[in-house]
């Protein structure tokens, strides 16, 4: 396993093992996202279950405001969304 993220997870930035990790759609399918690689991101579980039905953005704030990000990853958090959304992060194949 090595996901475009690296093997963190794309929103709390903690490390992914073959156990821990799932496919997460940074604008969730109940609200119209797609399976584009601009849209699916690797996450860890607690990530992926807390989540549930938000936003990327508004998932990213609710973990900064519970302090599972610092300033400086919750900036560089925002700047993955928009860089995937602008197709900028493109997987590997």
């Amino acid at each position: 396993m090595r996901p475009r993220e690296g093997n963190i997870c794309f929103y709390c930035m903690r490390k992914l093992s073959k156990e821990n990790w799932a496919l997460d759609h940074l604008v969730p399918q109940s609200a119209g996202g797609n399976d584009s690689y601009r849209n699916v991101v690797a996450v860890c579980h607690s990530c992926n279950s807390s989540k549930n039905a938000a936003s990327a953005g508004d998932f990213l704030r609710r973990l900064y405001r519970s302090g599972r990000l610092n300033d400086t990853e919750f900036e560089q958090r925002l700047l993955a969304v928009d860089a995937l959304k602008q197709g900028q992060l493109k997987p590997e194949v």
